[in-house]
């Protein structure tokens, strides 16, 4: 796994969350006396304390590589949007447009028709 690859910072904090909740669940799950179930996950808190740091960075650097990168997407996704939506908006004024010249069309060819009964 390459060290930028987003899914792969993903996978191994996926990896490191889970092996210390499950460590953790382990411990307290254990046929052991509380007090030495107190002090292992005691322990097991201090180590993540400890790394949180390391965490912490790993989340800032991902963040930092890849925040341009997603705004940039979000800015051309959301122009391609905007277009979409001008283009849509013109064929509808101009169905609405040709809707409005049939109803003319027709209602001009009815009064026609009473006029002539």
């Amino acid at each position: 796994m390459a060290r930028n690859n987003p899914s792969g910072l993903i996978f191994r904090a996926g990896l490191i969350a889970g092996a210390a909740i499950g460590a953790v669940v382990g411990l307290l799950l254990a046929p052991e006396k509380g007090e030495d179930t107190r002090i292992k996950v005691k322990g097991q808190i201090a180590k993540l304390k400890s790394n949180s740091g390391v965490y912490k960075a790993e989340i800032n650097r991902f963040k930092d590589e890849n925040l341009p990168k997603v705004q940039e997407h979000v800015k051309k996704t959301a122009a391609l949007v905007q277009d979409k939506v001008e283009d849509w908006s013109k064929v509808a004024k101009a169905k609405a447009q040709d809707a409005k010249q049939l109803i003319e069309v027709r209602l001009a060819a009815k009064e026609l028709k009473q006029q002539s009964e």
